[in-house]
């Protein structure tokens, strides 16, 4: 339960990150602090425009895993609210015992510049697809969501510097604690106060009882002494070196003592998993294995020199690393070269997300939609992929494109300059970050599952969904917007518009699977997969 209500969390941090904007001074930051009961389950804090500017940060919005930050800045941009903005950010659960109680979280956000609550509202609205029953403001400022088939949310915008969640079994959270009480978790919330860069604070008597019974599983024994402390305070300063210190409260010295030992075994065990992972790279020989290896070493000099110790009433552990270390290896194992690792996985994700698109598409209109949005006159307009947008959870743009006109009219260029091209429509790897045009395209024509100006009807693929290609990978990048994919000539070798990177070319077939066809894959089958009825037997290498 406790990992399910760590990911509830962090889901709901995205969520929230995007619906903010501005703080005038501390205030809303101390009001939020107010809330937080000493005794909470779990509580985080981050000052959110320090970090924003850091090296590390800086470096990973530079790796950009996932493409998290373009999707951030994709949201950004529909809310009109620079994630800079965003002052800080607050997270606490007053308990996690049982099931139910991951409701009851705060998350809630400061900023650096005011906001607009209603025109956040309607883009929250807008965003997520809401009736006026499904996001209702119940006060001036204050409204109650249901994503999904979950319990209420509630939204508080009633103050433009601060921004803030409630979940389900939160709402009578968002109020002052007593003054002057103090908790497992007080010193933390007092960091936070104070203007330190990330502080969190843990007490595990709020947690489930199964982390602290005694014959618990066996793998939690080496951690019982932590499990057992009076609170768990941590925080970490980012300069020229990353700075973590974790305190441990104890009851007594003994207990203490035992705290100690405890984090001596998480250092040994984080200590084992580097040594394997260094020594996969005993042959290394190129600069970017060799920069990896440094990296890794680095976090086992980090580690080593740990400096872990008790006294009296608390255990503490202090870990310095240097904050300016080169990541460029780390980008080039998550974002390697299509054909291989996790960057081809990602592709392919986005490929199978365009894939049940169109199906969903078909399902609502009874056909695919056609290569092209045409105009009154036959004028191919915008691509298919402008009429994917509600599909892929980017109903938002669709709203801001006009479909009866050309995808670069002065509106719809605007719209296309203004903002980045959906990240389900890049091939990672050989997308370059800010590129707008896109490989991921259709063939069209002459018996492909696409037509420029009618859209193909599913009984109309009589060769087979897992025969006949949906979607492709273009060698020749275009506009994401524009009405421009892959012309099937059945006279020429249709091998020669596909994108091929280590020798093999990614295609999203009728039935949502994506396959990597090799280079030597002959003409003949590559024509036979892109007809639909052709009646002809296929092969795939």
């Amino acid at each position: 339960m406790f990992v399910v209500t760590v990911r509830r969390l962090m889901a709901v941090a995205v969520l929230a990150w995007f619906a903010t904007a501005s703080r005038a001074a501390d205030t809303p930051l101390q009001e939020v602090l107010s809330w937080v009961p000493p005794d909470a389950a779990a509580f985080g804090h981050v000052d959110v425009a320090t970090v924003w500017k850091s090296k590390p940060l800086l470096a990973f919005r530079k790796l950009n895993p996932e493409k998290i930050f373009d999707k951030f800045q994709d949201i950004a941009n529909a809310l009109s609210i620079p994630p800079e903005t965003v002052q800080t950010f607050t997270i606490f659960t007053a308990k996690i015992k049982e099931s139910g109680n991951e409701k009851a979280f705060v998350a809630a956000f400061t900023f650096n510049k005011p906001y607009e609550p209603k025109k956040v509202a309607s883009a929250i609205r807008l965003l997520l697809q809401f009736n006026e029953k499904g996001f209702k403001e119940i006060q001036p400022g204050i409204y109650d969501f249901s994503p999904g088939q979950t319990d209420n949310l509630r939204l508080i915008m009633d103050n433009p510097n601060r921004l803030v969640i409630l979940g389900a079994k939160a709402f009578d959270l968002a109020k002052p604690q007593p003054a002057g009480v103090k908790g497992p978790i007080s010193d933390a919330i007092a960091l936070a106060a104070s203007g330190q860069h990330s502080a969190f604070g843990l007490n595990f008597a709020n947690f489930p009882n199964t982390l602290r019974m005694e014959n618990g599983p066996a793998e939690l024994e080496p951690f019982k002494p932590l499990l057992f402390a009076d609170g768990i305070v941590g925080k970490l300063d980012i300069g020229d070196e990353l700075v973590l210190n974790i305190l441990a409260r104890c009851p007594t010295k003994v207990k203490c003592i035992e705290a100690e030992k405890s984090m001596g075994v998480v250092r040994t065990q984080l200590q084992t998993v580097l040594k394997g992972m260094v020594a996969e790279y005993d042959d290394a020989k190129n600069e970017t294995q060799l920069k990896w290896v440094t990296i890794l070493k680095g976090a086992q000099i980090a580690l080593r020199s740990a400096k872990i110790q008790s006294n009296d009433k608390e255990a503490s552990a202090t870990l310095a690393m240097r904050s300016d270390l080169d990541i460029e290896p780390l980008i080039a194992q998550i974002n390697g070269a299509m054909g291989t690792g996790p960057a081809n996985a990602r592709t392919i994700n986005n490929m199978k997300q365009i894939g049940i698109a169109l199906h969903a598409y078909h399902d609502v209109n009874g056909t695919l939609p056609s290569a092209a949005v045409v105009g009154k006159k036959g004028k191919p307009l915008l691509s298919w992929r402008v009429q994917m947008l509600p599909y892929v959870e980017q109903g938002y743009l669709y709203q801001m494109i006009k479909l009866d006109e050309p995808w670069d009219s002065v509106h719809n260029k605007k719209v296309f300059d203004d903002n980045p091209m959906p990240s389900v429509f890049a091939v990672v790897g050989t997308t370059k970050p800010g590129d707008k045009n896109t490989h991921i395209q259709v063939f069209r024509g002459k018996d492909a599952m696409f037509d420029l100006v009618k859209g193909v009807k599913f009984a109309e693929i009589t060769d087979g969904f897992s025969n006949t290609i949906m979607i492709a990978t273009a060698k020749t990048a275009v506009p994401w917007m524009k009405p421009d994919d892959m012309e099937f000539d059945p006279k020429a070798d249709p091998r020669d518009l596909l994108l091929f990177v280590g020798g093999r070319t990614n295609i999203g077939l009728g039935d949502g699977t994506v396959r990597s066809l090799k280079k030597s894959t002959t003409v003949e089958n590559m024509r036979r997969l892109i007809t639909k009825s052709d009646g002809e037997v296929v092969t795939i290498d």
